[in-house]
This record gives C-alpha cells, structure tokens and sequence, in this order.
C-alpha cells in the first residue's frame, strides 16, 4: 500500500517527463491475485476517498469481441465505464452497454479525475 500511494502522489498529468510506473502481481492459476486487487481497493478506499478507484477484469462478464482484440483501447475504456456505472454488472448487462460507448466519451469523462485503474485477467 505504501508503494501504490507514494506512486499514485508523484503522478502529475500536468507534469511532462515523469510516468507512474504499472505496477502487477502475478502469481499461478488461484494464487490470489483477484483477491489481493479486491483488499487493495477497499484499503485504497479507507485511506484516499477523494480518489476513483476503478476495477476491471478482462474476462467472466466482459470476455474481448474479435473487433476488442484489434482494438485494446477501446475495449479497456468500455470496461472502465461498466465499471463505474455498474458496479455488480452482469454479462448482458455488459453486452448491450457495449455497443453504445465510444473511446471519447471515457476520456471525457474521466478528464482529469485522479484515479487508479486495477485490471484483473490482463493477459486475456
């Protein structure tokens, strides 16, 4: 936790030059790495209310479309939407808010919100 926030406040969009690093677990097949996003979330949310923290998983709900593969952006900025509006979505939930949103209207939405993105299942 010490590390993810002294990163998250070195990050400044408006800063050029610096970058906050990625940051990842991995582990074997059930080693607990959904688990462990799942306790940092609810410790981020403890100690930064004023931060969005978003999760995601790149697979159960939301598996990639042919035309997502080609295009990860945009895949990774719907389901950075679904997350934020539904929180406990389910898969038919996910397929029809997936026709309807666009990469732009994620980056205007968000603009410049401080959050931390958490993916789960990236290699998918």
């Amino acid at each position: 936790m010490t590390t993810i926030l002294e990163q998250f406040e070195k990050g400044d969009p408006k800063e050029e030059g610096f970058r906050v690093p990625p940051m990842a677990f991995v582990r074997c097949t059930r080693g607990g790495k959904t688990r462990t996003l799942s306790e940092i979330k609810r410790n981020l949310h403890e100690k930064r209310d004023d931060v969005a923290v978003i999760s995601i998983s790149c697979n159960s709900y939301s598996p990639l479309t042919d035309y997502e593969k080609k295009h990860p952006i945009v895949a990774l900025c719907r389901r950075i939407a679904f997350a934020v509006m539904h929180p406990n979505g389910k898969k038919e939930e996910f397929l029809q808010f997936n026709r309807r949103v666009s990469k732009e209207d994620i980056c205007a939405w968000l603009a410049n919100h401080p959050c931390i993105l958490m993916v789960d299942e990236l290699n998918q």
